[in-house]
């Protein structure tokens, strides 16, 4: 078939084609559905990727605080496997002591061995000067000794000390880490022994 074809010497043009059903173009309301459906696709998708960033935000965190937090309990705990929970034998006094300051903060006070010494024919340990740990009202992981403050570590809610019956140290911390999305605190705490020498 030509584009146009020749009836009685007239030229005809092409016939109008009707659309069948089904074929027509979109009307208002489809275009209304399908613009619906495509906010409604969108909106999933931006939450789903905003959850995602949120964990990934809150991981993050997490790590960081758990490195500080970390980092500051291995160093006090290996000042405690220096440390002992014995009386000295020609003093009678404790290597050690456990109380709270005026400020209500619960404090660690130990002596380490520094070295060792020998006397009349005997090794005996030389104990350093007391060392103190406390966590201060900032949040901080405080060590004292002989007047010299040093920060092991910020970002405490509390740390609480205590010798157990098996004459193990027992430590137990807290921190408290703002949940980046809602900003709401939420408190991690771990407990850990800490074997001293004896």
């Amino acid at each position: 078939m030509t584009a146009s074809m020749k009836k009685n010497g007239k030229t005809i043009g092409e016939p109008t084609r009707v659309p069948r059903e089904g074929e027509r173009g979109m009307g208002l309301v489809e275009m209304a559905i399908s613009v619906s459906l495509t906010v409604a696709i969108l909106g999933v998708t931006y939450t789903a990727a905003d959850v995602v960033h949120s964990v990934n935000r809150w991981d993050q965190a997490k790590l960081k605080q758990d490195v500080a937090f970390r980092d500051a309990l291995r160093l006090l705990r290996k000042e405690l496997k220096m440390a002992s929970v014995e009386r000295d034998p020609k003093t009678n006094q404790s290597r050690y002591r456990i109380y709270t300051n005026a400020k209500g903060q619960m404090v660690l006070r130990i002596q380490t061995v520094s070295g060792a010494k020998i006397v009349s024919g005997e090794l005996e340990p030389n104990w350093s000067s007391d060392i103190s740990f406390h966590v201060d009202a900032k949040g901080r992981l405080v060590r004292t000794q002989d007047g010299e403050a040093r920060i092991m570590g910020s970002g405490f809610k509390g740390m609480y000390f205590e010798v157990t019956d098996k004459g193990f140290f027992r430590i137990t911390a807290e921190m408290e880490i703002l949940h980046p999305k809602t900003h709401k605190p939420m408190l991690i705490t771990k407990v850990f022994d800490v074997k001293p020498l004896n």
